[in-house]
């Protein structure tokens, strides 16, 4: 097939529309899997009646030479979870194993669950739209399988990405994510409060950041004005009381936030500019 470019969202869509097998995967053309990926997880999704297999993926950081830096390792261990038993999914939790619930090249689907759900990515959305959907998606099952193995090569390179952007709706992404994932842990019943607040402040980082370092026709009153929104949004004054920073740099965040500080937090963001 043959397709103009119109973004990841919408070229996933078209794949999907035009898929005619009982399994779907997505790789980006940057990237390379172990040959084994499709043999082993389809086998799973046959011999288990899954309706989903996800596994771990390896991040190659490459210098400008294309040689790689480091790599590092994202995986969890081999895990059935079902909605029925979903106390062992809440005990394991972690920010990890969210990363990789999140992420869509790292599972294999059954088509039909996808298709049957009526369930695609949104082209409107250019930040997290993995997570939307694999989050829905993730809510239409009653059981999924983690295969500890790491079949996906993320291959990073020195170069600017999406996320290094600014994004006059960030936080309207933000929260289709935060939503999505709340809807997930809701059908599940598992207490996932903490990660709620954690994705939600980190972006909340990432946006103040962003606005500083990458958004230069703004003038200072505008960038002021900027966190002086975020810093008042409600699901920042939800989510920052149940927020646990990691650090001395989060934990002034978290401060300066829950006092409305914006002030105090526009100077800190200039200091890491």
């Amino acid at each position: 097939f043959e397709k103009e470019n119109s973004g990841v969202s919408s070229t996933r869509n078209f794949g999907l529309s035009e898929a005619t097998g009982e399994y779907v995967y997505f790789v980006d053309s940057d990237d390379w899997i172990e040959p084994n990926l499709l043999e082993e997880t389809i086998e799973l999704l046959e011999n288990k009646d899954l309706d989903i297999v996800m596994f771990g993926y390896q991040v190659d950081n490459l210098d400008e030479k294309e040689e790689i830096i480091n790599t590092i390792f994202l995986s969890h261990i081999e895990s059935t979870y079902s909605k029925k038993e979903a106390l062992a999914l809440e005990q394991n939790l972690d920010i990890d194993l969210i990363s990789l619930l999140g992420h869509a090249c790292n599972k294999v689907y059954r088509r039909d669950l996808i298709s049957k759900n009526n369930i695609e990515f949104d082209k409107n959305i250019p930040l997290f739209e993995d997570a939307i959907l694999n989050f829905t998606v993730l809510c239409k099952v009653e059981k999924f399988h983690v295969i500890d193995k790491c079949y996906y090569h993320y291959i990073h390179r020195p170069v600017k990405s999406l996320s290094s952007n600014y994004y006059e709706n960030f936080l309207e992404y933000n929260i289709h994510k935060n939503n999505a994932i709340e809807n997930f842990f809701n059908l599940w019943n598992i207490a996932g409060q903490r990660f709620l607040a954690l994705g939600w402040i980190t972006g909340v980082k990432h946006y103040i950041d962003s606005v500083f370092r990458y958004k230069k026709n703004l003038s200072f009153k505008e960038k002021t004005t900027s966190v002086d929104d975020v810093v008042n949004h409600p699901y920042t004054k939800k989510y920052v009381p149940i927020y646990q920073p990691s650090g001395f740099v989060d934990t002034v965040y978290r401060y300066l936030i829950r006092l409305k500080c914006s002030r105090l937090i526009v100077i800190l963001a200039l200091m890491k500019k």
